[in-house]
């Protein structure tokens, strides 16, 4: 044997290959000794414990609004029944829209224009007293939807203070007589069956027009001075202000148009943009009529409430809420005479 190979000491058959994993494993072991928890002496301070009075005062805030909630569950259950029924009548709305997804069409009249919105359960009848109004075809649970429409015409609320000035309660209509005259002619003829009660506010009118295209400031539709004042009293009478994306406009529906008023209304209405929702107030039985607030729902005395009727739409309200409140209302005493 050679002196340099006795220096040369040959593998065994049973000694590892040498391979990384020594390596990775030192690298384990260093991963390991740095993510072991610091030794007694370099532990962190604790934070200080919570003052006791500051849990108390929590504890308590706790106690109260538990008692708090409770205390309003007898007045949410009649809503969340509510709730649940509107969410069913939506349902089968939705699916009514997925059913008829072209629902603008061309309409001449009230009958053809029925067929494209959404007015289950309700027909539309002539009325002795009032004109036209909405009934039931059968019975009506309370948040039941019956009509959903969508607004033949709308625009932006009227906020120009020279019109609102010479127009006052007709600046809104004003608004959209101006988009009324650009609509096409089915869609006129529709609104024109709509009732207009300001026909003897015409000649003022008139004359407000004539201030108002006298101003050079101002750019007067292309119409005549009669058309626009009988849009102006047509909308008057059946226009509906609503708020779409934080801007206030006004639209003219004509089938809610049909719904007349009561101060104490079956029917609530609601706007999804520019479409009107109406839902069952309460329970309605077949074949009786569909009324809605045309003030809003406001609590006013019945004293305010005609003046608002009279000024706004020329008819004096008969509902049983009017009839009981004038009667039971003491008739003014006429001031004592002087001997």
């Amino acid at each position: 044997m050679s002196p340099e190979k006795a220096h040369t000491l040959e593998p065994s058959a049973d000694a590892p290959t040498p391979t990384t994993e020594t390596s990775h494993a030192q690298e384990r072991t260093e991963i390991a000794t740095s993510d072991a928890p610091p030794t007694q002496g370099s532990q962190e301070p604790k934070p200080p414990p919570f003052p006791e009075h500051l849990r108390l005062e929590v504890e308590e805030f706790s106690r109260k609004t538990d008692a708090f909630v409770k205390s309003l569950e007898p007045l949410l259950a009649p809503y969340r029944g509510l709730l649940e029924a509107m969410k069913k009548e939506r349902k089968r709305y939705n699916a009514w829209l997925e059913a008829h997804p072209q629902r603008v069409v061309y309409y001449q009249d009230i009958g053809t224009y029925t067929a494209c919105q959404y007015m289950p359960n309700v027909e539309i009848r002539d009325t002795p007293e009032m004109g036209r109004g909405v009934f039931t075809t059968a019975p009506l649970k309370q948040g039941d939807l019956f009509l959903a429409e969508e607004a033949i015409v709308f625009a932006p609320q009227e906020d120009d203070p020279l019109i609102v000035s010479l127009l006052g309660m007709f600046a809104n209509p004003w608004a959209l007589a101006k988009e009324l005259i650009q609509i096409d002619p089915e869609r006129q003829a529709l609104a024109a069956q709509l009732y207009n009660a300001h026909t003897d506010k015409s000649a003022h009118l008139l004359q407000q027009l004539a201030q108002i295209q006298a101003a050079s400031t101002h750019t007067f539709p292309n119409a005549a001075p009669e058309t626009l004042v009988r849009w102006i009293g047509t909308a008057q009478s059946n226009a509906f202000c609503f708020q779409v994306r934080q801007r206030k406009r006004v639209g003219m529906y004509i089938l809610a148009s049909m719904l007349n008023h009561s101060c104490s209304p079956n029917a609530s209405f609601s706007f999804e943009g520019t479409t009107i929702v109406i839902h069952a107030q309460k329970d309605v039985p077949t074949g009786e009529q569909l009324f809605s607030s045309y003030l809003g729902g406001r609590n006013l005395p019945v004293e305010r409430r005609q003046q608002m009727l009279q000024e706004r739409f020329h008819f004096t309200c008969r509902c049983p809420t009017c009839t009981t409140e004038a009667a039971s209302t003491p008739a003014e005493s006429p001031p004592p005479t002087t001997p």
